[in-house]
């Protein structure tokens, strides 16, 4: 995440909470966020195939992105602050990343971030509307399945 300018927000328990393009700009952070999830895809391969050479059991990732303006700063009190981001697109992610479960896919990003991904760059398929609990209105839903220069 850090190679590609995201912030590793808070660790939730088997999750993580990351953003980009806050506390600084980074430009084009969608395409950024796209890249981190593929890295870190490439990177379980790698990593699984060390498990599998000891014998271990394989583990597996899910990946929500979802592009959007939330509230960023100082979040907290006196006696405990810490930096942080609150809003709708982070539920948003939240329920794209257990979506993909259901549709059986390592990560689904949203209609919004799709719309800013520079053209060719990344290999995606689109799967469906969705709406997800919370939102009143319906998101599409796509596949992230690798860099432009892949498929």
């Amino acid at each position: 995440v850090e190679l590609f300018e995201g912030v590793v927000s808070e660790i939730l328990g088997d999750g993580l909470l990351v953003f980009w393009n806050t506390p600084t700009d980074v430009d084009d952070h969608p395409a950024k966020a796209c890249a981190a999830i593929l890295a870190q895809q490439q990177a379980l391969v790698a990593l699984n195939e060390h498990l599998a050479n000891l014998s271990l059991p394989q583990l597996s990732i899910r990946l929500g992105l979802h592009t959007g303006k939330v509230l960023a700063g100082n979040i907290g009190s006196e006696s405990k602050m810490k930096f942080g981001c609150i809003g709708d697109p982070i539920n948003l992610a939240s329920r794209l990343e257990g979506l993909a479960k259901y549709y059986g896919v390592s990560a689904l990003i949203s209609g919004a971030t799709k719309s800013m991904l520079p053209a060719g760059e990344f290999a995606v398929r689109k799967l469906d509307l969705v709406q997800v609990k919370g939102k009143r209105e319906p998101t599409w839903v796509y596949e992230l399945m690798g860099g432009g220069a892949e498929s």
